[in-house]
């Protein structure tokens, strides 16, 4: 399966945008589950990083590819982001 390039942050102990590599997305595996192993690995990796951070919850930034969320693939353009976010309701940021 293919690694996908990901981030994770901790406002509690300045962890900011951690870059790691995970295994993307299965083809069988739902969005719910890819989030709950996603955020499995990025609170183990912060133990390892910041070991006195008890915050219990990291940012999670993960990639949204032409193949979906968590995919491996082509990134999206500005275009298609700005299209899907239209399509979904989420307003501009600022």
């Amino acid at each position: 399966m293919a690694t996908i390039k990901a981030m994770y942050g901790c406002q509690s102990c300045g962890l900011d945008k951690v870059k790691v590599e995970l295994e993307g997305r299965s083809a069988d595996e739902s969005i719910e589950q890819f989030v709950d192993r996603f955020a499995h690995y990025a609170g183990s990796d912060h133990l390892v990083r910041s070991p006195i951070c008890n915050a219990g919850k990291v940012d999670l930034y993960m990639p949204v590819t032409k193949n979906g969320i968590g995919f491996a693939g082509e990134p999206l353009t500005s275009q298609e982001m700005a299209d899907m976010a239209a399509r979904h309701n989420i307003p501009k940021a600022h």
